[in-house]
């Protein structure tokens, strides 16, 4: 899919899982998304198919926050 054809919505969560449930059956213990745009759609993916989500902008600030709490 394309960023424009993600940042529209239009069966961007539809096709993400059918392709991570082929990822799936063939042996993914979970999915990393490659676009920031995707990013709303990682909760309903990760329910969808039952293994974890990670949406990369959301872990990078995730991790920015913990290296600023223990500073």
């Amino acid at each position: 899919m394309s960023v424009a054809e993600t940042a529209s919505g239009e069966g961007t969560l539809a096709r993400m899982t059918e392709v991570g449930g082929l990822l799936k059956a063939d042996g993914a213990r979970s999915i990393v998304m490659g676009c920031a745009g995707m990013a709303r759609h990682r909760q309903p993916l990760e329910a969808a198919l039952g293994i974890p989500v990670i949406d990369p902008t959301q872990a990078a600030v995730a991790m920015a926050i913990g290296a600023v709490a223990v500073a």
